[in-house]
């Protein structure tokens, strides 16, 4: 081998062990427990979900929110942080935990009229004039711009996870009083519009794996007509997926190849109640 040859060698194996050492774990996860005042919702258990995280995401750099501290507008900026610090090749995962809602689609991009959202601390159950418009929900459409923000950013050698342990609607279970649900049956409608969706038996959706950004796995805790039970273990409440993700990851780790997720469905299972039939859904571009 000639002296320029072993340079070149030398040169490409410090360029992958640089690009290699450069890659980061992220983490962003935003747990609410308690609503803002007169905002209609009942108070639930989404901050437990980010203590539990926390302990299993070992070697990530985690920033959070919980509780009052999760508004729209601290989420939004942490979006904006987490977009402008993720670099090529890192692995990120974002959490949210808490209550989820139907929101009536404006744009005419969903088939069944309706946008899925998150609902931050101080969003509003019901459209009221001239008080609350539906500002401060964070629907899909906006926290899409965000997620493609970050996989541009991340390129093709990282992925990115999102995880919402919320509902976003469905009416079609038993309930008891101490039963604990995430979310609501009821959309959010300026108009006055009754909230209903087919019950769709469809559970795994591809999203388009677009050149030079990075995968994505999304992972939510039922359909959109199916409501999220809390789970109650060791005299605590935790949302169902974030307690089968813990599980998981407590002999498995985050991976690339998101290898880790594939019996997340059935410890999910084993948590629930067997009258219980939510499901998790994957949303994936990993083909």
């Amino acid at each position: 081998m000639t002296g320029k040859r072993i340079i070149y060698c030398i040169l490409i194996h410090l360029s992958c062990c640089l690009l290699t050492h450069a890659q980061d774990k992220r983490a962003l996860l935003i747990g609410i427990s308690q609503y803002g005042n007169n905002t209609g919702w009942k108070n639930i258990h989404g901050a437990n979900d980010v203590d539990l995280m926390k302990s299993v995401l070992k070697g990530f750099s985690i920033r959070e929110l919980k509780n009052a501290n999760a508004t729209y507008d601290n989420i939004i900026k942490e979006l904006n942080y987490l977009t402008k610090k993720t670099k090529e090749g890192d692995l990120v995962y974002i959490h949210f935990s808490g209550h989820g809602q139907p929101f009536e689609d404006i744009n005419g991009d969903e088939q069944d009229g309706w946008d899925e959202s998150f609902i931050p601390f101080d969003a509003h159950l019901y459209y009221e004039q001239n008080v609350y418009s539906g500002n401060k929900h964070l629907t899909d459409d906006i926290l899409n711009t965000y997620l493609i923000k970050i996989r541009k950013k991340i390129g093709e050698h990282g992925i990115l996870y999102v995880t919402i342990d919320a509902c976003h609607a469905g009416n079609s279970y038993r309930e008891s009083e101490e039963d604990i649900y995430r979310g609501t049956g009821k959309g959010f409608s300026k108009n006055n519009k009754i909230y209903k969706v087919p019950k769709t038996q469809k559970r795994y959706y591809n999203i388009d794996d677009i050149r030079g950004y990075s995968p994505i796995v999304m992972l939510e805790a039922c359909q959109s007509h199916q409501r999220n039970t809390e789970v109650y273990i060791k005299d605590t409440y935790y949302g169902p997926l974030t307690y089968a993700i813990y599980k998981t990851l407590q002999t498995k780790s985050i991976d690339k190849q998101a290898k880790w997720t594939k019996n997340l469905d059935s410890t999910m299972q084993d948590l629930l109640p067997s009258w219980n039939r939510q499901k998790m859904v994957v949303e994936c571009s990993i083909k």
